[in-house]
């Protein structure tokens, strides 16, 4: 087998010219301020002055965020062809997207689309500060994540380690959804939308609660049919249905602010015939049924020093019946605190800790379990992080995180960063870091086993933190007509994954057993083209190189390899063509995998919106248009093919 598994970016994109005429027509930087509700209505000049928190954990402006981060808006996902928080994710162009059927699937940064046996694992995902990466088995389940699409005011989608603000497992980047205040979600919302095989529907009310108390109640309806399999063209049994409701409250008094909210859901899937999940069973099988509930509180105030103090706990339960696989359910508590010093001098301290309790059971079956079936999990950290500044124009990002881990791991994740204000418009920074993905369950207590027989693949105690070091840099420049940002990464892993064999075969085990790197690029931009019109775009490329260790097979390597597209781009075009009426159109190109293989694709999606009164907006749009429709993921006996689809949405306000 070879122990060098490369996929090399050979050929530039061709929207590099494009995002070169982006770079050149860019003028000096306004300075308007925003108010809170303008976010939904984003324009290029605005972004000079946007908020993120992801990077420092604090407010600052994008435009002087020494990482590579993009920001999806509002005004993004209104105009939009997504119905789904996985479809949004699309328009990041640092994120890679891939399903397999019509169950939501894959999501990743720069590389490791899939990681041996649970796909990606190595992107943190926040939703007003709560994790749902799970560490049961190192992931997300995206299919248990819906949420009111109209509710979300940004997702900050953060390219590279964030190990010291988010700690372990935040490796190849954070997802930080960050859903609008109940203040600006009053009066009533109702949303319908339907299509070939798809409908949904939403509904909203938010209200007052005297002069500083604000509030908002949600429910949503997801129900997806079945797609069409690739390979003959039959349904594949992946239907999909969710139910979602929530409410959340915001209290202000002067400075200091609480909020609260709550959300449920329950839902089921079909498993795709045959089933991958289960090799010693034919399909079909019982459907797949999942719920979950989740509560957050946060509170913020600043503090009589002059600087601020933020504390924050969650209670999130998951519960999936997904047989004849084992059934699990995991309960988690988690408290953080976070404490921003006055500065002192050129330094700007900021320190905080982490104490996370989590509880899961499973259910096992004759051929899957969890060994033991139910663990009681702690994990702890504590992290500092100073912001100097060493001149006008040059400011230093250093910082150190602590976490103690589930299964003994003590990681350490520094960071460092410089950021060089060029000119006024201009932004260099360089970063070094390091970032950790801790072990779960599924890497330590899984076993699987013929039943009645032998035990064909077991999981290991003794694994350790799969390692990360990376060295970045980049450049950002913000202006009235646009923007433009790129990156430069290199990645150095240690202690990867992988799968091994003991000698003369079964059992096969995971292990610390392979290493590698990759080199990748990041670009996007956007150019306001004229008052009426925009364009938005975005290219990745990629190599990257595997290897299991001398002692080791690598045939998870293999799989870690061929798993990533080497070359994605994107082109949005925003166009307002007359008083309420808009037309919008993406392009998509996506290069080929090599794992399956999976054939390169291109995917154009379009949108008309039509304002037809005050408060009623109708929107007709559609995915996979003019004739790309395209598998993305998966052995092609299985896979579905991502075919055209033509929705109609109504949206009213009150």
């Amino acid at each position: 087998m070879n122990r060098d598994c490369r996929i090399t970016a050979r050929r530039p994109c061709g929207c590099i010219p494009l995002l070169l005429v982006m770079q050149l027509a860019l003028i000096p930087a306004a300075r308007a301020q925003l108010t809170a509700d303008s976010v939904l209505k984003m324009s290029p000049e605005e972004l000079v002055n946007l908020q993120v928190t992801s990077v420092s954990k604090k407010p600052e402006p994008l435009a002087d965020a020494p990482s590579s981060v993009y920001v999806i808006t509002a005004e993004d996902i209104r105009r939009s062809t997504a119905t789904t928080l996985t479809e949004v994710l699309r328009l990041a162009p640092n994120l890679q997207v891939a399903s397999d059927n019509g169950i939501p699937g894959y999501v990743s940064a720069r590389g490791h689309n899939l990681a041996v046996y649970t796909g990606p694992n190595k992107m943190l995902v926040l939703v007003d500060g709560r994790s749902v990466y799970s560490g049961f088995f190192s992931g997300v389940l995206w299919d248990a994540q819906e949420m009111m699409l109209e509710d979300i005011e940004r997702i900050e989608v953060i390219s590279g380690p964030a190990g010291v603000l988010w700690g372990v497992n935040a490796v190849n980047g954070v997802i930080n959804i960050i859903t609008r205040p109940a203040h600006a979600t009053q009066g009533a919302l109702v949303s319908l939308n339907a299509g070939e095989r798809a409908r949904d529907s939403s509904f909203r009310y938010g209200g007052q609660l005297g002069e500083s108390a604000s509030y908002r109640v949600y429910g949503r309806v997801l129900d997806r049919g079945s797609s069409v399999r690739e390979a003959d063209g039959k349904h594949t049994m992946d239907d999909w249905r969710s139910h979602t409701v929530g409410a959340r409250g915001d209290w202000n008094r002067g400075p200091e602010k609480f909020s609260a909210q709550v959300n449920a859901l329950s839902g089921s899937s079909g498993q795709p015939e045959p089933g991958a999940i289960n090799i010693n069973a034919p399909g079909p099988f019982p459907r797949v049924r999942f719920q979950g509930l989740n509560g957050t509180v946060r509170w913020t105030r600043p503090t009589d020093d002059g600087g601020s103090l933020a504390i924050q706990a969650y209670y999130d339960h998951s519960a999936r019946t997904m047989q004849p696989a084992a059934d699990d359910a995991t309960d988690t508590l988690d408290f953080e605190f976070q404490r921003n010093l006055p500065a002192v001098g050129r330094h700007s301290l900021t320190l905080g800790g982490n104490y996370r309790h989590a509880w899961d059971r499973t259910n096992n079956s004759a051929s899957y379990g969890m060994f033991p079936d139910s663990v009681r999990q702690h994990w702890l950290s504590l992290f500092v992080q100073d912001e100097v500044a060493l001149r006008p124009n040059l400011k230093m990002t250093a910082g150190l995180r602590i976490e103690r881990g589930a299964y003994g791991t003590v990681d350490a994740l520094p960071s460092a960063r410089l950021a060089w204000r060029l000119l006024p418009e201009h932004l260099l920074w360089s970063a070094v870091s390091r970032g950790a993905r801790g072990p779960s369950r599924l890497d330590t207590d899984f076993v699987l086993r013929v039943p009645g027989g032998p035990v064909i693949f077991q999981g290991d105690p003794n694994m350790r933190s799969e390692i990360v070091d990376v060295v970045e840099v980049g450049y950002r420049t913000q202006g009235r007509r646009g923007s433009f940002a790129a990156s430069v990464y290199r990645n150095f892993y240690d202690k990867l994954t992988a799968v091994t064999t003991q000698t003369g075969g079964i059992p096969f085990s995971t292990a610390n057993t392979a290493d590698g790197n990759s080199l990748g690029i990041e670009m996007w931009g956007e150019w306001k083209v004229t008052p009426k019109w925009r364009l938005a775009g975005g290219l990745t490329a990629l190599t990257e190189t595997y290897r299991g260790r001398p002692s080791s097979p690598t045939d998870g390597v293999v799989a870690i390899a061929g798993a990533t597209a080497g070359q994605t781009a994107q082109l949005r075009s925003y166009w307002n063509v007359g008083p309420g009426k808009e037309i919008d159109v993406s392009v998509r190109r996506v290069s080929s995998l090599g794992l399956f293989p999976v054939d390169s694709y291109n995917a154009i999606d379009a949108r008309f919106g039509w304002k037809l009164a005050k408060n009623l907006e109708l929107s007709i749009y559609g995915q996979n248009l003019f004739g790309t429709a395209h598998a993305e993921f998966g052995d092609p006996a299985l896979r579905a093919t991502m075919a055209t689809r033509v929705f109609t949405k109504l949206t009213w306000r009150q």
